[in-house]
Formats: C-alpha cells, sequence, structure tokens
C-alpha cells in the first residue's frame, strides 16, 4: 500500500531506507532485498476517502531476485463465491506472518470489501487465491473499516501495475 512507504513528510520515502523481507517468521527473514525502486499512485488532487484508497498502491522493485524465493502470480480475475487468503505482520505480533480466510462481501470495482478482521500493520498484505495448486495474488490489503460485514477493504491490482513510474523525488539541495 501507498501509505506504508511514505517518508513522514508527505512524500515517498527513498529506497534505501525501505527494508524488505521475504518469509519472516519468529525475526528472521527467509530472504531479504535491496529495494531498487518504489513505484507509486499518486493520488488524484482533492481526492475524497474513497478515490484515496483507489490509489493506494506502492510497488517495490527489487535489485535482484531473492534466492531461493517463488515470485508468485498476479491474477485479476475471480469468481464471486471464491475464497481469499491474506497473509500479513499485524501490530500485535510483528515478527510472524498470520494468515486468514475471507470471503468476498462486496466488490466495489476496483476495492474490495472482505469479511477479514484486520487491524493496524496489514496493510499491504495480499490477497491470495489458489488455482491448480498454485496461489496468486489478486489485490492488497489498503483499510479496514468498522462494518461487521465487510470488514477490510482491498484494492485490486491494477492491468498496469508493471507500467507505474517511479515516485517522484524532491530535489536535494
Amino acid at each position: 500500500a501507498r501509505h506504508c512507504v511514505f517518508d513522514g513528510a508527505g512524500g515517498t520515502a527513498a529506497p534505501a531506507d525501505v527494508r524488505f523481507v521475504a518469509g519472516l517468521t519468529d525475526g528472521r527473514p527467509a530472504a531479504e532485498g535491496r529495494v531498487a525502486a518504489i513505484y507509486t499512485v499518486p493520488a488524484p488532487a482533492g481526492a475524497g476517502p474513497l478515490e484515496r484508497l483507489e490509489s493506494d498502491l506502492a510497488r517495490l522493485t527489487l535489485s535482484a531476485p531473492l534466492a531461493g524465493i517463488t515470485p508468485v502470480d498476479v491474477t485479476r480475475s475471480f469468481a464471486a463465491d471464491q475464497t481469499f487468503a491474506i497473509a500479513g505482520y499485524p501490530y500485535a505480533a510483528p515478527l510472524s506472518p498470520r494468515t486468514q480466510t475471507c470471503r468476498l462481501v462486496d466488490d466495489l470495482r476496483p476495492l474490495l470489501a472482505l469479511d477479514c478482521a484486520v487491524g493496524g500493520g496489514w496493510s499491504g498484505a495480499p490477497v491470495l487465491l489458489q488455482r491448480n495448486g498454485r496461489w496468486s495474488v489478486t489485490a492488497i490489503v489498503v483499510a479496514r473499516t468498522g462494518d461487521p460485514a465487510a470488514r477490510s477493504i482491498a484494492l485490486r491490482l491494477p492491468a498496469a501495475l508493471m507500467g507505474l513510474a517511479p515516485a517522484p523525488r524532491p530535489a536535494q539541495p
């Protein structure tokens, strides 16, 4: 999620300031990578809360593939009765992943309302689905809600995900 890579001053963090780890369990990653670039989707000027969620997307490009880690495919289509899985690192247990299954409550294109209960730290978690024994990612968690049925909001990954431009960097004095 784009809001996960904010630098605290309203901009996007520098790649060198972001640590990417895969498979973190009990504080130990299966692999680590250096972030080479951060790509974001800018929020439209004057965007309201819903429009900000619809653009809450960032993609990190690593300087090299992670040894021993198989990349996950991106899938844009799924059935309305599809069961999803999310995997994340909530603030309450940041050193070990938590997973849960969830169902689609409403398709708000490009947002998905899901029945997964999420809290702080779940943002950016992949929304996964499994087909023919392979996992793929279809969306990312971007928000939680107070709705007892639709407890989380995810953003579908756009078709143009691979064509995102680098985040603008402020000029250095």
